[in-house]
């Protein structure tokens, strides 16, 4: 290997690692949704002790709105990949979930 390839910056050997390392904070990030149906019931419980009564299909429209949206975006998303790399839709991609936050 050439000593001067960079990844991320930093010499090839150390930056691989930060590569990894992020890049399974994205597939956390990415599957961190499918937590919602082991949370599901505990919220469920808690409006109940509110006095409110939600039914199944109130308690899944949140998860039901992201998976649209999510299935929506991907495919729009491809181009950009393409375009301007990974990095860059992965950074506005983080954006725009913070600022929807």
């Amino acid at each position: 290997m050439a000593d001067d390839v960079k990844v991320l910056g930093m010499p090839a050997a150390s930056g691989r690692w930060l590569m990894v390392l992020v890049g399974l904070v994205i597939q956390l990030c990415l599957g961190a949704i499918y937590a919602y149906g082991v949370v599901r019931v505990p919220i469920t419980a808690y409006f109940k002790t509110l006095g409110l009564n939600p039914t199944a299909m109130d308690m899944t429209w949140p998860f039901i709105t992201f998976l649209l949206f999510f299935a929506f975006t991907m495919p729009l998303a491809g181009p950009y990949i393409q375009k301007v790399g990974p990095k860059k839709v992965s950074m506005i991609g983080g954006d725009l979930l913070e600022s929807a936050g």
